[in-house]
């Protein structure tokens, strides 16, 4: 395999060292590497999804093409222990057909339940006293672009996306023990045409106990929805001069002039819409009581076509939730590379909202996620010994699953 270009790599690792902080507010302010954990099985050649639940972090990977088999791999973030699980679905490889990009897209977890969907067929999964079996299997009418959330035993949300030719897309609830679609809402200005660019980087839906956040993608605007009766509870946001929208009426114009079945044109007509616009990339719980947004300035604005992304930090005391001074905090494109022989330190890294990262937040600690990965450890090293143990690993492998643990602040 080709060695990979290190100064890229630094770039989607997030190996900077805070070397022109004078009059920004920067990531690395507010957090700390704690430690690294690389999943060599986990490769570009595998599938597998991922999601966490209190203090646990459940990967979900294929065995094989032909398997009705799954490993579940459960990692303890409190002390970093991992446990591995076998899981017999019957017949779920007859429901997968990766051409048709029918595979496992989603996983969500709560107390002693996971939950896989592949297309509209949901599998239930159990801990049991033998370790994890699977239980039910449901068909689910919806057909969920957005990420599902399991709430307890018998309740899931998700994101239901209509024709690409209408103009909502709505959040509903699934009742495992009636099997029925109980309750759905349309949050208001999200076109659903941002359904279908979804994906790791871009995360506009996020659970924490009974809080339901949803982003407007064009708007910094934040609703927060009761789980139970997807009521609203609090609507927060700014305003930003010089926010850019995009052009609803011009979009919409574009796709009724195609009869669109191929999700990538739509993509590709989305995008150019974005491409002019803000819009909020993240919002994240950090507690229940606490939220992370993060929102992207406009790709055409900058030459290169990488774009500026600001973090705030938003906090809910006494029913009203207010911006906190911690705000405006800029990732990692505003902090120059390291030398060549700087030595990396656990204070040499920041985040990537625009790389391709899934971000976990607990109320002390982050867990950031890299496919590109591999065994070297980059602590103690300097940027070129770093670059030199990378590139051998790749001549001899393929990349792999990493998980960065970081302390925060926020």
């Amino acid at each position: 395999m080709k060695a990979y270009n290190i100064t890229k790599l630094l770039c989607l690792y997030i190996l900077v060292c805070f070397t022109q902080a004078y009059g920004q507010n920067y990531i690395n302010q507010y957090i700390q590497l704690d430690t690294i954990l690389a999943y060599p099985d986990l490769t570009s050649h595998t599938h597998y999804v991922y999601t966490q639940h209190n203090n646990f972090i459940y990967i979900v990977k294929r065995y094989n093409d032909s398997s009705d088999s799954v490993e579940l791999i459960i990692t303890n973030t409190d002390n970093y222990h991992t446990e591995r699980y076998t899981i017999n679905i019957p017949y779920l490889n007859n429901y997968i057909n990766p051409i048709y990009n029918m595979r496992i897209t989603h996983i969500t977890a709560c107390n002693h339940n996971i939950v896989l969907q592949v297309f509209n067929r949901y599998y239930l999964i159990k801990q049991t006293n033998n370790g994890w079996t699977h239980v039910k299997t449901t068909n689910i009418s919806a057909n969920t672009r957005n990420d599902i959330f399991l709430i307890n035993d018998s309740i899931m949300i998700g994101g239901h996306l209509y024709h690409p030719h209408d103009t909502a897309t709505s959040l509903y609830i699934y009742n495992w023990n009636t099997e029925k679609i109980e309750r759905f809402i349309e949050p208001g200005n999200y076109h659903t045409v941002f359904s279908y660019i979804n994906g790791t980087n871009v995360k506009q839906i996020d659970v924490a106990g009974r809080f339901i956040a949803w982003a407007d993608r064009n708007r910094y605007t934040i609703h927060i929805f009761d789980s139970q009766t997807l009521d609203t509870i609090y609507t927060f946001g700014q305003n930003i001069k010089g926010w850019k929208y995009f052009n609803e009426n011009k979009l919409n114009t574009q796709l009724s002039k195609h009869n669109i079945h191929d999700a990538i044109e739509l993509m590709e007509i989305a995008e150019s819409a974005l491409d002019q616009s803000h819009q909020i990339r993240y919002v994240k719980f950090i507690t229940p009581h606490k939220i992370l947004v993060a929102y992207q300035e406009p790709t055409l604005q900058f030459k290169k076509g990488i774009p500026e992304v600001y973090i705030d930090i938003w906090e809910e005391s006494n029913g009203q939730w207010k911006r906190t001074e911690k705000k405006d905090i800029t990732d990692i494109f505003k902090i120059q590379l390291p030398s060549q022989n700087t030595t990396y330190n656990k204070q040499c890294y920041g985040i990537c909202f625009v790389s391709n990262t899934q971000l976990f937040f607990y109320e002390n600690k982050l867990a950031v996620f890299y496919k590109d990965g591999s065994t070297c450890y980059p602590i103690g090293k300097s940027r070129q010994e770093y670059a030199d143990c990378y590139n051998e690993y790749m001549l001899h492998h393929s990349p792999c699953l990493e998980i960065r643990f970081f302390n925060h602040g926020f």
